[in-house]
Formats: structure tokens, sequence, C-alpha cells
């Protein structure tokens, strides 16, 4: 029989294994299913069960030992559901197992609800409304709130206050966008024209006709751009600085450390990113797969002959490799720590590593499959993964020892994880029951581990950035304070 333990702050039920409550963020501890409630209804449960218990004795009496009335037949063994035939057996009824209806938790204490549709609400700083009849595209860059509209207005604001900095028009299109910001300017793609706009003033700089980039990353002074066939940097001036023309066989992979080209699936070559021109390249035996950056080189999937990670210096050496046990699906590094969730024949495992020397530091198992676990954030000693499963939450690993610290259990798998610096991150969840399907944002801290409030449920809500906090949903952008 599967134990319940319930939260003796707002009385939520969880299933055996949670050790904290993902709706007030609570410790469960080692006797959390007798809260007041429950133990009143234990209580009424074990009074009940010995009121049973006279009957069957007085009835025993009255009718024999084996419970029959005198001159009845014998029991058989379908008398006896799961046991044998048997004049002397007894039959038990378990209190325990008796259906149980939880009542409705009581408001939640804890964990506070931030109303979006409360401009007063203390975790609502400011907010702007969208225009209704057209696609707006909302980012976060340097502390800064973007909008651009598909009318062609192109606005800046401050991310603390909401005070205009400046706008500018161009021609309506309603798939304009932003790219990476490069050297204190704001790349706007607009009609097939890319302009780079003074991120103070909102003042043209330069520009130049393009094609809608695949890829697109910020590299010191350049922008990188993958734009079909071909990898282009472009100065702030708009004038292109070199490309590089790629053949049928090969791929791009841009880094903001550097561009990337994958030719014939396993010879890598590294550019130089301030002339387009070859570095070094390896050739890894084996299937190219997934590349992430580190400290001046860059950690690869080799998919084949056998699945393994393996670390290149900046000088194209490799300087470890390491076997994976199943299927990688997650992949993300910093100079710090490299995480990588796999798909195991036991299930999903993430793998915590040195990225200096492929040290493996820990493999922790997940509670869901690896298909929907979203990508591991890593944060200044932590490495939280998002997950679904019988526990859908989030996993608090150590990033210095690979060890499991804490896990937030939640209701829903969620669909979006970001970062919060130093020591939080943003969830996006999924509400529920509700139609149409509603999403909440909620901020957890990971040292100690619980959810600081949530939003109420709204529709299309999306998280833009989190320094500052922005969410939009189908009318407005709003600023939130993680802190409130």
């Amino acid at each position: 029989m599967t134990t319940q333990r319930r939260c003796m702050a707002c009385g939520e039920d969880w299933g055996p294994a949670a050790r904290w409550c993902g709706r007030c963020g609570e410790r469960l501890s080692a006797d959390a299913g007798t809260s007041g409630r429950a133990r009143l209804r234990d209580r009424t449960v074990r009074l009940a069960a010995a009121v049973i218990g006279v009957v069957v004795v007085t009835t025993a009496v009255l009718t024999g030992s084996d419970g029959r009335v005198p001159g009845a037949p014998p029991r058989t063994a379908a008398d006896t559901p799961g046991g044998d035939a048997d004049p002397d057996d007894t039959v038990v009824v378990d209190p325990s197992a008796a259906p149980r209806t939880p009542a409705p938790p009581p408001p939640d204490p804890a964990v506070r609800s931030c109303d979006l549709d409360d401009p007063g609400d203390p975790c609502v700083r400011w907010q702007l409304a969208l225009p209704a009849e057209q696609r707006a595209m909302v980012a976060v860059t340097r502390g800064r709130i973007v909008t651009v509209e598909g009318s062609g207005q192109v606005s800046v604001r401050a991310g603390a206050t909401g005070e205009p900095w400046w706008q500018a028009q161009f021609a309506p299109d309603p798939d304009a966008e932003v790219l990476p910001t490069v050297a204190s300017t704001l790349p706007v793609l607009a009609d097939g024209t890319l302009r780079f706009l003074d991120l103070g003033t909102g003042t043209v700089i330069g520009g130049a006709e393009v094609r809608r980039p695949d890829q697109a990353v910020s590299a010191e002074a350049w922008l990188l751009t993958v734009e079909g066939p071909a990898i282009r940097a472009r100065a702030v001036t708009g004038e292109l600085a070199w490309q590089r023309r790629l053949t049928p066989t090969e791929r791009a992979v841009l880094t903001s450390g550097a561009p990337y080209v994958v030719a014939g699936g396993q010879r890598l070559t590294r550019l130089f990113g301030t002339t387009g021109q070859d570095r070094w390249q390896q050739d890894l035996g084996g299937l190219v797969g997934r590349l992430v950056a580190t400290a001046g080189g860059a950690v690869v999937q080799v998919a084949a002959p056998r699945e393994q990670l393996i670390g290149l210096d900046a000088r194209g050496n490799q300087g470890w490799a390491v076997p994976l046990d199943g299927r990688l699906h997650q992949l993300v590094a910093d100079d710090r720590s490299v995480a990588a969730v796999t798909e195991t024949v036991d299930g999903a495992v993430l793998l915590v590593l040195d990225p200096a020397t492929g040290t493996v530091r820990g493999r922790v198992p997940l509670p869901g499959p690896a298909q929907g676990t979203l990508a591991p954030v890593l944060t200044a000693d932590r490495v939280v993964v998002a997950h679904g499963g019988e526990l859908p939450g989030l996993s608090i690993v150590g990033a210095r020892d690979g060890a499991l610290r804490d896990r937030i259990v939640l209701r829903e798998r969620p669909v979006d994880l970001q970062p919060n610096p130093p020591d939080e991150v943003v969830v996006l969840v999924p509400s529920s029951g509700t139609r149409p399907p509603l999403r909440s944002v909620l901020v957890a801290s990971v040292d100690p581990p619980r959810v600081r409030w949530r939003t109420v449920p709204s529709s299309g809500l999306e998280v833009v950035g989190t320094t500052p906090l922005v969410v939009t949903d189908a009318q407005r952008v709003t600023v939130l304070d993680p802190d409130a």
C-alpha cells in the first residue's frame, strides 16, 4: 500500500518519496502524514476498527470460535478471499485499507500568490500593454526591455522602472525580431534589412540586406550568423567582415566562443572568429552530435561507434573521453561543470563532470524519463534539473560533488526552466485541468530549496528573461520582483 505524506504547513498530500512540498516549499518530515486533520481522521478510523473488533469478538462468542452459526456448512476458499479453506481462519480487515477522501487543502500559508491582474501586487514592478491586433516580440538585453511590434515600431525601456528610453519606426513586418546584442548595439531584423541600433539612443549605426538566419550569436565585435549555406560575420556598421561557404556535407555550429564546422559527420573544424580561417581540425572518429563551449575549448558528443563525451582544449587536443551509459538527451557546460542527461536501461540519469579533466563527479538517477527532462541550469554551486515522471519537479545536485541535495516536487511537469542568479530558478508550469490551458510562473530558491511564490494561472504565459524577470501573456509585458 502506498503511503501518502501530508505537508504539515498547507495540508497537501504527496507521494512517499517526496521530501519537499511542491505547493508551499516546506520540508516533509518523517511523520508528515500525521497533520492535525490527518491525526483526527486516523483516530476516527482506529475507533471504528475497535468497534468492529468488539462486534467480531461478540459474534465469535455467540456463534463459535470459527465465526459460523452452529449447523452452518464449513467455510471454503471462496469464503476467504486470497486464502485456503480452513475452519480456523479469521478474516482480518486492515482499517488503513479503507478508502480515504482527503479534505480540500486550506489556503496556502507559505507560497504567496502573485496576481498579474493586480498592478498593486507587491511582486508586480510594472506592466506594459501589447497591441491586440498584431504580433509583438519582447526581449531582454543588458537590463533593458525591448519590444518590436509588427507595425515596425521598436521601443526600449528601463528594466527596473519601465521608463521609455527611445523609439524607432521602420517598415511594418509581422516577423520582425531582435538578434543578440553586439558591442552596445541592438541588431533588429525587419523587412529583410538588418539594422544595428545604438542601444542608448536608437540611432542607426549601420545595416545590410540579409536573409533570415538559422543561427545567430554575438562574438566580441561581430555578429555571427548562419544564412543558408554560409557562415557570415558582420561588424556593427553592417559590413561583411568574412564569410565561409558550406558544402552539402558540412554543417555549422555557432557558440559564443567560436564558430565550428562539422564535415562528413565526424571531422570538426574550429574557425577564427575574426577571419573565418581554420584554427584547427580534428577527426573525432565518430559521428559528431551536440557541442557546447567551455573555457577556451568545447565538450562534444560523439555518437558512434560508441556514444561518449569528449573534451577538447583551445588547440583541438583531446583531453578526456567519458563513455555514456545511454542516449544523450541534454548537454550544458560552463567553466566549472558539465551536466548531461542520458536515458539508460534503468531510466534517466544526470551526469556531472569536471570540464577540465572529465572526472565524473556524480551520477544521479532522475524520477522521470529523459525525454521530458529540460536542459539543466548551472548556478554558482548547484545543478538544477526539471523533469516529469512520478515526482515531477526539480532535482538539485551539488556541482562540485555531483551529490543529490534535494528535490522540489511539483504537481505538473515543468515546461521551461531558467536561472535567476545567484541561487534561484524560474520555472514555468502548466495548470492541469484548466480550459483553455493556463500557465503559472514559480520562483524557487535552490539553497535552501523552496518555492517562494507563484503567479495566478494565466493564458499564454511565457518567461522572456530573468535579469530582470520579465514575463509576457496575450495582452501585456510584466516585470516581476523575484524577491517580493
